[in-house]
C-alpha cells in the first residue's frame, strides 16, 4: 500500500483491459451464457435501447452463478423484470412526492409561525451536536440559495438585503429531500413530536424513515434498480414481534413505511387509494424471477404481504 497526501493506494490492482462491445457482440455474449433468445435481431435492437451494463444488473436475479443463467431463462423474462422495476420506481417516487411536499409545508409552517421567517438560522431554535455542525448547516443552506435558479430565489436576492438567508417558507422549496431530512433532525424534540405526530408516527421512527426515504428517492430519480437491491439505509422497524417476515433492507418494508405515513389525515384519500392500488396491481403480476419474493423482501409471506394489517 502506498500513502500519498493522506490517501492510501492499493498497488496490486489490475489494469482495466476490457474493450467496448458492439450491440451484436453484446447479444452473442449473452447467448454464450445460455440466455434463451428467439431472435438475434430482436436482442440486438433491444440492447441498442437498454444499456448493456444497466441490463446486466437485472441478469443477476436470473443467474445460478455469475454469468451463468438458470436453465431456459429468456430475454423476455429479463425485460419483464426491467419493466416491473421501472413501474415500481415510478409508483414509489409518486408516494415519496406526497410525503416530501407535505413535509416541506409542515416544517415551514411550524418554524415560521412559532419562531419567525429566519428561525432555521438561529441556534436557539434548533438543536446541534456542536457549533461545527451548526456552521455546516448554515453554509449548506446559503450554498443552496446561491446555487438555486428558481425565479423566486432570484427575486428575493434582488429585492432583500438578507440574501443568501431565505425565509423558511422559501428555503424549504429549494432544499433536497436529504437536506430536509437533516433539518428535521435538527429540530427541538418538542417540535419533532409536533411534526411526526401530524404524520401519525413517533419522531424516532419518522426521523429514521425520512433518512431512508431520501436515499430511496435518489435511487428512483437516477432510474436505478429497486426490486433486487439491498438498501444502504434501512428504515427502523415498527415495534412488532413478527417483522422477521419483512427484512427492512428490502423494498417491501419501505413500501409499508410509506403506506403507514400516507394514512395521516393530511393526505388526500383519493391520492392514497390510487397509490396503494397501483402497488397492489403491480405486485399481483410479478415478473418470472426465481425466488422473486426473497429479492423484494417478503420471503416468508410472498404475495400475502398485501394482506398484512400494516399494508391494509
Amino acid at each position: 500500500m502506498l500513502i500519498l497526501g493522506g490517501y492510501s493506494f492499493v498497488m496490486d490492482k489490475k489494469t482495466f483491459t476490457k474493450q467496448a462491445l458492439t450491440f451484436e457482440e453484446q447479444a452473442k455474449l449473452l447467448i454464450t451464457r445460455k440466455l434463451d433468445c428467439e431472435s438475434l435481431d430482436v436482442l440486438i435492437k433491444s440492447l441498442a435501447h437498454y444499456n448493456y451494463y444497466r441490463l446486466s444488473g437485472y441478469c443477476l436475479a436470473f443467474e445460478v452463478e455469475r454469468h451463468k443463467f438458470y436453465p431456459k431463462v429468456s430475454f423476455s423474462a429479463l425485460t419483464q423484470a426491467y419493466e416491473f422495476d421501472r413501474k415500481l420506481r415510478k409508483i414509489v417516487f409518486e408516494g415519496l412526492e406526497l410525503i416530501e411536499i407535505q413535509l416541506r409545508t409542515s416544517i415551514a409552517y411550524l418554524l415560521g409561525t412559532k419562531y419567525g421567517p429566519f428561525s432555521h438560522e438561529k441556534l436557539e431554535n434548533l438543536y446541534f451536536k456542536n457549533l461545527d455542525e451548526y456552521a455546516q448547516w448554515i453554509l449548506s443552506i446559503h450554498q443552496a440559495a446561491n446555487n438555486s435558479k428558481e425565479i423566486f430565489t432570484r427575486h428575493f436576492q434582488n429585492t432583500y438585503q438578507e440574501f443568501p438567508s431565505l425565509p423558511i417558507w422559501v428555503l424549504v422549496e429549494i432544499l433536497s429531500f436529504g437536506a430536509l431530512s437533516h433539518l428535521f433532525s435538527y429540530l427541538k424534540n418538542e417540535d419533532k413530536i409536533i411534526i411526526a405526530d401530524s404524520f401519525g408516527v413517533n419522531p424516532t421512527l419518522f426521523g429514521s424513515w425520512l433518512h431512508s426515504f431520501s436515499v430511496l428517492r435518489n435511487i428512483c430519480a437516477h432510474h436505478s434498480r429497486l426490486f433486487d437491491r439491498t438498501l444502504s439505509v434501512s428504515p427502523k422497524y415498527i415495534h412488532r414481534e413478527d417483522f422477521v417476515k419483512f427484512p427492512n433492507n428490502r423494498i417491501i418494508y419501505s413500501l409499508i413505511t410509506i403506506r403507514t405515513i400516507l394514512r395521516a389525515k393530511c393526505f388526500s384519500e383519493k391520492s392514497v387509494i390510487s397509490w396503494k392500488t397501483e402497488i397492489e396491481n403491480l405486485f399481483r403480476l410479478p415478473p418470472p424471477v426465481p425466488k422473486f419474493y426473497e429479492k423484494v423482501g417478503a420471503p416468508l409471506v410472498q404475495e400475502e404481504w398485501l394482506n398484512d394489517p400494516l399494508w391494509k
